[in-house]
């Protein structure tokens, strides 16, 4: 669980209070995570499953990239 209010979380992101809130309801929505009080933010495991998903595509992608510039590096004469 997290105990940041919108307004804590805006702050640090530099954006909007309204956007954050949008955000939020939008992700309880989907049944990422639940929020009480605008204050406590309790993750759901299909939020934990996302991000992982998410970061597991971002390293294939690293790696692919890395893999192609390596290729790019080598073929040089």
């Amino acid at each position: 669980m997290l105990l940041l209010s919108s307004a804590e979380i805006a702050r640090f992101s530099a954006v909007s209070r309204t956007h954050i809130n949008r955000i939020l309801q939008a992700a309880e929505k989907s049944g990422l995570l639940t929020t009480k009080n605008n204050v406590l933010i309790e993750l759901n495991s299909s939020f934990i499953m996302m991000a992982e998903r998410y970061f597991s595509l971002y390293m294939a992608m690293v790696g692919y990239g890395l893999d192609a510039v390596s290729q790019e590096c080598t073929a040089k004469p």
